[in-house]
C-alpha cells in the first residue's frame, strides 16, 4: 500500500490572537486542532524542510527551526526570521501521526515546485491542521529459517533522523544537540522484538525506511511499501574476506573506511567502520548487510583524517558468504574514436573522475596512490585504437587531447567504471565503446595503414 510524500488535511480560515504579531515575513499561520474533537493540541511542535532531495529521501530537515506551538497556534517565519524561498512544515505531537504540508513557496522563488502554494510575504496562507491519532505501526520479524526472531532490533530511520549500524548492532544515537545535551530533534525510535518477534512502533510518513537487525540476519523495507501486520524475514549477514592490492606500494597498515549502502533503503545511513589492512594487506569484516559496500582510504592524518578515493565497491550476497576480493586488483581497459579520422598527434589519458575544489581529492592526486589512478597521455592507434592495462576499479575520465610543440587542445572524453571483481572471476579486458571527439581531420588514404595498440 503505498502512501504519499506528505498529507494535506486543511480548512482554510482566520487565524485569531496569534501567539506573536504578523509580520512582513510570515507565509503561514496555522491552528494545529485533533482530527476527532476538533480541540487545539497544546503541545504539537513544527519544523522546516528544505531543498527536495529526491523522491527516496524527500526534503532535507532543519531541526535548528523546532519551534513549539503555543496553545497550538503555529506561525512561521517568526522572531525576524525570514524562511526560505521553498518549505514545507512538518507537524509533531506525542500520540499523533506526523504532518506534512504541501511545499510553500514565496512569490518571488526562482523555482516553484507545480504542487506547491505560493504565497506572498506579509500575506500569509491561513491553515488549521488537524492531527489524526497514531495507530502504530506493528508487525513480526523472522529469522532466515522462518523462525520467530526474539529481541531483533526494529527502528524507522529518515533523512537527517538515520538509523545507524555498527557491527551488526543498529543505533538511533543523535549527533546534534544543544550545547546543555539535549537533543535537538527526537532520536528515531528503535525498539525489540519480544519472544514471538512481534513489535510495535509508531507511524510515521514516507519517504521513510523500516530497519532489523538480530544476530541471524538484517533486513530492511522502505514504509511505503509495508503493510501493517506484515512479516519482515531477515537475509543472512554477509562477510568480507578483501585484501587490497597497490603492486609496489606498502599494503600492510593502510587504514581504510566501509560504509554500508542499500539502494532499497536509501534513508539509512549505516554507520562508517574503519579497520586497518594486516602485514599482509588482508581484512576481514563479520556481519555485513546484504547489498554493496563501498570502500574508501585515508588520505591524509594531518588537521583532518579524511577518507576518500580510490572509492571501490562490492556486492555482498549472503548466499555466497564469504565475499573474497582485492582492493585494487587492476584489469586492462580498450575502446576506440571514430574510424577514419587522422590521430596523428592524439593522445588519450585518463583520471580518477573528482571533484577539483575537493581538499581530499587534491591530496589523494598528489600522493603515490594517486598516481596509481591516472596515465601518462599516450598516442591512438591509426585506427582510432586504445588500450590502457593495470586500471584499477573507480570511476573515471578519459581526456582525448591534441598535443602540439606549445600547446595542448582537449578535443573530447569519455567517462568510464572499472567495476570490482570477485576473486573467483577472471579478469578481461572490459570496451568502454566509442569516445565522442571533435575537430579532428579525416585521414589520408593510405595502402599500409599500420595500426599497433599503445600500451601504458
Amino acid at each position: 500500500m503505498s502512501r504519499p510524500c506528505w498529507q494535506l488535511v486543511v480548512l482554510w480560515c482566520s487565524i485569531a490572537n496569534m501567539s506573536s504579531a504578523i509580520d512582513q515575513h510570515t507565509l503561514v499561520v496555522a491552528e494545529i486542532v485533533d482530527a476527532e474533537t476538533g480541540e487545539p493540541i497544546e503541545d504539537a511542535r513544527f519544523f522546516v524542510g528544505v531543498g527536495w532531495l529526491e523522491a527516496s529521501k524527500g526534503y532535507s530537515w532543519q531541526d535548528h527551526t523546532i519551534t513549539k506551538c503555543t496553545a497550538g497556534k503555529l506561525q512561521w517565519p517568526r522572531d525576524g526570521r525570514q524562511g526560505y524561498d521553498v518549505q514545507c512544515i512538518r507537524i509533531e505531537s506525542p500520540g499523533y501521526k506526523p504532518f506534512v504540508t504541501v511545499p510553500i513557496a514565496r512569490n518571488h522563488a526562482e523555482r516553484i515546485p507545480d504542487t506547491a502554494t505560493v504565497v506572498t510575504p506579509g500575506q500569509p496562507v491561513k491553515l488549521t491542521i488537524k492531527l489524526q491519532l497514531d495507530l502504530g505501526i506493528v508487525g513480526r520479524v523472522l529469522t532466515p529459517d522462518g523462525e520467530p526472531a526474539r529481541s531483533a532490533q526494529v527502528g524507522i530511520t529518515q533523512d537527517c533522523r538515520s538509523i545507524t549500524l555498527k557491527e551488526g548492532q543498529l543505533s538511533n544515537t543523535t549527533f546534534w544537540q544543544y550545547d546543555n545535551g539535549q537533543d535537538i530533534w527526537d532520536p528515531p525510535p528503535l525498539v525489540q522484538t519480544d519472544d514471538e518477534g512481534r513489535f510495535a512502533l509508531p507511524d510515521d510518513l514516507p519517504p521513510a525506511g523500516i530497519v532489523v537487525a538480530h544476530a541471524s540476519g538484517f533486513v530492511t523495507k522502505p514504509l511505503a511499501e509495508y503493510k501493517a501486520g506484515d512479516d519482515l524475514k531477515l537475509h543472512p549477514w554477509g562477510r568480507i574476506e578483501g585484501k587490497l592490492d597497490w603492486g609496489v606500494l606498502p599494503n600492510a597498515g593502510v587504514r581504510l573506511c566501509v560504509q554500508y549502502l542499500n539502494e532499497a533503503a536509501p534513508l539509512i545511513r549505516y554507520q562508517k567502520e574503519y579497520l586497518t589492512t594486516d602485514a599482509s594487506g588482508a581484512f576481514v569484516i563479520d556481519k555485513v548487510p546484504p547489498g554493496y559496500s563501498s570502500f574508501s582510504h585515508q588520505v591524509s592524518e594531518a588537521s583532518h583524517n579524511w577518507y576518500g578515493h580510490p572509492y571501490q565497491s562490492v556486492l555482498v550476497e549472503a548466499e555466497r558468504a564469504p565475499t573474497r576480493f582485492t582492493l585494487g586488483r587492476s584489469t586492462s581497459i580498450v575502446g576506440h574514436l571514430p574510424a577514419g579520422l587522422d590521430y596523428a598527434n592524439i593522445t588519450v589519458r585518463y583520471a580518477v573522475n573528482g571533484h577539483d575544489g575537493s581538499t581530499a581529492y587534491e591530496l589523494f592526486m598528489k600522493s603515490k596512490v594517486g598516481k596509481l589512478y591516472r596515465s601518462p597521455p599516450v598516442p591512438v592507434a591509426v585506427d582510432g585504437s586504445f588500450q590502457f592495462d593495470g586500471v584499477r576499479p573507480e570511476h573515471y575520465q578519459l581526456t582525448v587531447e591534441r598535443r602540439g610543440r606549445r600547446t595542448t587542445t582537449r578535443l573530447g572524453g569519455k567517462n568510464f567504471s572499472v567495476r570490482t571483481l570477485p576473486d573467483d572471476e577472471e579478469a578481461k579486458p572490459q570496451d568502454i565503446g566509442e569516445v565522442f571527439v571533435r575537430d579532428i581531420p579525416k585521414a589520408a588514404v593510405s595502402s599500409n595503414p599500420a595500426a599497433v595498440r599503445n600500451q601504458r
